[in-house]
């Protein structure tokens, strides 16, 4: 039987591994997706502006799984190593002492969330989206008015879809609770 220092050793780097892959596929999204904006505004092209999504949705995707990934670790790691005395079993009440000082306004924490780092999916949406519209409305003219407005419906479309598809993103703290609640009700098995 391995002893609990070396499982939660083995754990932790999982969790680091984990954030680890996380954080090159974000610079690959960013990567990508700023290249394709740089060809976009090379041809001023708004359906290159759109182009990223493709890269968003699939990219956040994985984001999310190494995301869960880890909360999962974290929370085998509360309910099975800690017991109710280390840093994974104090991290909520931590968290929610910090957003409560931070932000008194629920509307406000989902918009920091959204458009200052936990997203950053989102954040690339909204970029795309509003070049793409900015774009389409400098070149409009009257010949390409239906274009125009697929265009304008088509980035907003996509980018309301990203913030519908990341909605669970914001939850990650819920998550965790219903991944320790659940190992808790395991354990007493």
């Amino acid at each position: 039987m391995v002893d609990s220092n070396t499982e939660y050793n083995a754990l932790r780097s999982e969790i680091l591994n984990l954030i680890s892959i996380q954080n090159t596929y974000i610079i690959a999204m960013y990567t990508i997706t700023i290249t394709i904006l740089g060809f976009g505004l090379q041809t001023q092209n708004s359906f290159l502006f759109l182009l990223p999504y493709i890269v968003l949705f699939s990219f956040q995707r994985i984001i999310s799984a190494k995301r869960d990934g880890y909360l999962r670790i974290a929370a085998y790691i509360t309910v099975y190593l800690e017991e109710g005395s280390g840093w994974e079993s104090r991290y909520a009440t931590i968290i929610s002492s910090m957003q409560s000082t931070k932000h008194n306004n629920k509307l406000n924490i989902v918009i920091y969330n959204i458009f200052i780092g936990r997203i950053s999916s989102s954040q690339l949406g909204f970029l795309c989206s509003s070049i793409s519209i900015i774009v389409t409305l400098l070149n409009t003219n009257e010949d390409n008015v239906p274009l125009t407005i697929v265009i304008i419906l088509s980035a907003v479309t996509l980018f309301l879809l990203l913030l519908h598809f990341n909605k669970n993103t914001l939850k990650s703290m819920k998550k965790r609770e219903e991944y320790i609640e659940l190992m808790k009700n395991t354990k007493r098995l």
